[in-house]
């Protein structure tokens, strides 16, 4: 099969757990990589979430399988520690337990992106090339997030789909 690649842009979060059920509905081994900040949390005082169906997504894949949960965030890696608190005072999960959440802290170098170069990073460590069943997921909200990634990703030998989430106030 070739590799299945497209970058897609969407205005709500239920679109990526469409995506998901399809892949794996059709067999994938589906791993999601998100960005927290204004994609999965929000950044606007009183709001935790960015949107009701970041739950069902977040849900839905960690209660799959924990470790296709990646979280892939800009934030200074001493902030990582924090950052898994702060998932979980957001209530991500309806089980009401403390989850340690696979976290990849990757800010910004010299004003530049590198989430790319973590991802594939973290893939290349971690996940199996040799399985044509995995489909790579990326969520993010900036646009210099995703170029980044789409610049790196095609280093691995796997289907993936970019999702740029610019979510309709």
């Amino acid at each position: 099969m070739d590799k299945n690649q497209k970058t897609i842009k969407i205005a709500a979060i239920s679109k990526v757990t469409e995506h998901i059920q399809e892949l794996t509905q059709l067999g994938y081994n589906v791993i999601l990589f998100t960005d927290i900040d204004d994609t999965i949390l929000s950044t606007k005082i009183g709001q935790t979430l960015v949107e009701k169906d970041v739950k069902t997504l977040i849900g839905n894949v960690y209660y799959n399988n924990p470790s296709n949960l990646v979280f892939l965030t800009a934030r200074d890696p001493d902030y990582k520690r924090n950052t898994n608190h702060h998932l979980n005072r957001a209530k991500l999960h309806s089980k009401g337990k403390y989850i340690t959440y696979n976290i990849i802290c990757s800010p910004y170098d010299n004003g530049n992106p590198t989430k790319g170069e973590s991802l594939v990073s973290y893939c290349k460590k971690w996940i199996s090339n040799s399985n044509s069943n995995n489909w790579i997921i990326f969520v993010d909200d900036a646009p210099e997030q995703i170029s980044d990634v789409e610049q790196h990703i095609n280093s691995l030998d796997m289907n993936y789909t970019l999702f740029h989430y610019v979510f309709a106030q």
